[in-house]
C-alpha cells in the first residue's frame, strides 16, 4: 500500500482543521483511474528507502482516495490550500493543471511553475491535455514558468523554454512521466529518449524543495504500471522528499 488509506471522504474534505492536517503530505487521485493504478502497483513494495535510510512510515502521511466523477477539483484543492496541505494530485492527463495553478495562484500570487515533460504544450491549437501549459499563462506570467526535460516542442514555443525559477515564492512541480524513456513503463503520450531513473535523481537533486507546495503527476497509462512498478517506486521518493529532514528543519 503507497499511503495508510482514508475512508472516502465528502468534497471538499469538511471537518479537517488546521490542527490535525497541516503541512501534511498527502495523495489525492482523479477521477480517471491512474492513481488506483499507482495503489495497486505499491502494495507489495517496501516503504524503506536504503537511499534515505527512512520510512514512509515515520511520517504523517495521508491519502483522500480519488474524487468521484461529480466532485468539485476547485473544491478540494481549495480546501487543501486553506489548511496549508502538501497534495501530491495523480491524474492520467495534465489537463487539469491550468485548473490547480490558479487555485494555487490565488492562494500565493508569488507561485512559479516548474514543468517536468517531455513535451512543451505551449501551444493554443490541439486537446486540452496539448494546450495545457497555453493556459496556465491566463495565471502565471512566462518567467514563472520553468521547463525540464523538453525534447518535443514547436519552434514558437522555445521562447517559452526557461531554466531559471524565480528566487522567492512557492513551487509547484508539475511533472509529467512522458519525460521518461517509453520503455521504462507505460504512458499516456510515449516520446521516444528521455530521462532514465539516474537522470531523475540527478535532476531533481537541483529542485528547490523546500519551497515545493504541490506536485501535479499526470501521464501515467491505467492500463497498468507493469515493468517493476516503476511510477509507484517515483511517487514513493517524491514523498521521501517532501518528507525530508532538510524540509522540515527551521533555518540556521
Amino acid at each position: 500500500m503507497l499511503l495508510p488509506v482514508l475512508p472516502p471522504l465528502p468534497q471538499p474534505f469538511p471537518g479537517l482543521t488546521p490542527d490535525a492536517f497541516e503541512g501534511v503530505p498527502c495523495l489525492l487521485g482523479l477521477a480517471d483511474g491512474a492513481a488506483t493504478t499507482l495503489r495497486q502497483s505499491a502494495s507489495d513494495r517496501p516503504a524503506f528507502s536504503l537511499r534515505h535510510e527512512r520510512s514512509l512510515w515515520d511520517f504523517t502521511l495521508t491519502d483522500f482516495g480519488d474524487l468521484t466523477e461529480d466532485a468539485s477539483f476547485s473544491g478540494a484543492l481549495t480546501a487543501l490550500a486553506e489548511i496549508s496541505n502538501l497534495p501530491l494530485v495523480v491524474s492520467g492527463s495534465r489537463a487539469p493543471l491550468p485548473e490547480l495553478v490558479s487555485v494555487l495562484q490565488k492562494a500565493s500570487t508569488d507561485l512559479s511553475l516548474l514543468q517536468v515533460s517531455a513535451f512543451a504544450d505551449f501551444r493554443d491549437t490541439g486537446t486540452p491535455e496539448q494546450t495545457a501549459l497555453f493556459h496556465t499563462l491566463s495565471h502565471l506570467q512566462p518567467e514563472r514558468i520553468v521547463s525540464e526535460g523538453v525534447r518535443t516542442l514547436f519552434q514558437e514555443e522555445r521562447k517559452y523554454l526557461l531554466s531559471e525559477l524565480p528566487p522567492e515564492g512557492p513551487v509547484l512541480l508539475a511533472f509529467d512521466l512522458s519525460v521518461f524513456d517509453p520503455s521504462l513503463l507505460p504512458v499516456l503520450r510515449a516520446d521516444a529518449g528521455g530521462w532514465l531513473w539516474e537522470d531523475f535523481l540527478s535532476a531533481s537533486g537541483n529542485w528547490p524543495w523546500e519551497r515545493i507546495a504541490a506536485i501535479f503527476l499526470s501521464g501515467l497509462d491505467p492500463s497498468g504500471d507493469h515493468r517493476g512498478g516503476f511510477a509507484a517506486k517515483l511517487v514513493q521518493e517524491l514523498f521521501f522528499q517532501l518528507t525530508s529532514p532538510e524540509r522540515h528543519s527551521p533555518p540556521a
